[in-house]
């Protein structure tokens, strides 16, 4: 999704609009790694939340230019979505 220009975010709400009138909901996601993250970068080395559990084969950098596949993700559970949107509505 990509929301740069008001002719983007007129397009997107052919798209938002309706499932609103539906009663869903959308989110924009402004910046999340997910799967191409390292654990090691990660706090108590946890490995990276994604979508599924489904592990990338490309090369990222932990840090000081070392190349290295990155971890195995765990999934985001379905109750987590649920809290990461409640603290979004906070703000």
């Amino acid at each position: 999704m990509c929301i740069r220009s008001a002719a983007q975010i007129a397009g997107w709400k052919k798209v938002t609009e309706p499932v609103h009138q539906e009663g869903g909901t959308i989110f924009c996601q402004l910046w999340h790694v997910g799967c191409v993250l390292h654990n090691e970068l990660q706090p108590g080395r946890q490995p990276p939340v994604a979508a599924d559990n489904v592990r990338v084969f490309i090369e990222t950098s932990p840090g000081a230019g070392i190349l290295t596949a990155p971890s195995a993700p765990r999934e985001l559970t379905t109750a987590e979505l649920k809290d990461i949107r409640t603290l979004s509505n906070r703000r």
